[in-house]
């Protein structure tokens, strides 16, 4: 499970580095971003403020920080509050059992009788 590697750590050197508490919210929402669209929105409003911000930001990579290019895996969702924990759980089953449901349809409509898991198993058993 990932949520969010390090970036608490990383707000807190943002922190100490430029001294400007009005900017961590923005910079924790940017990791927060699920989109990349929603990701590009608030960077440019980070870069707005000037671009030292950006440029400290531009020294993580992208994949460590941010939920938009995270590729669907999450760091860890450690020191969160409980309803981001319920929210990150929420949307990962959602997309999980939505993923899941297209799978067993499209197998369904293939004519399977059983899951790719189990037609492995069976024919191995079979070869043994």
């Amino acid at each position: 499970m990932q949520l969010w590697p390090r970036v608490m750590g990383h707000e807190s050197n943002f922190l100490r580095k430029f001294k400007a508490p009005y900017l961590q919210k923005l910079v924790v929402n940017i990791g927060y971003s699920r989109m990349v669209c929603e990701y590009e929105l608030r960077y440019q409003r980070l870069r707005e403020w000037g671009e030292a911000y950006t440029n400290w930001l531009n020294r993580i990579s992208h994949e460590q920080y941010a939920l938009a290019f995270d590729g669907g895996y999450q760091w860890g969702a450690r020191n969160l509050p409980t309803t981001a924990l319920v929210k990150a759980t929420f949307y990962r089953l959602n997309e999980l059992f939505t993923r899941k449901k297209a799978e067993a349809e499209s197998r369904i409509s293939a004519r399977h009788v059983f899951s790719k898991v189990v037609t492995v198993k069976l024919h191995a058993n079979q070869l043994a």
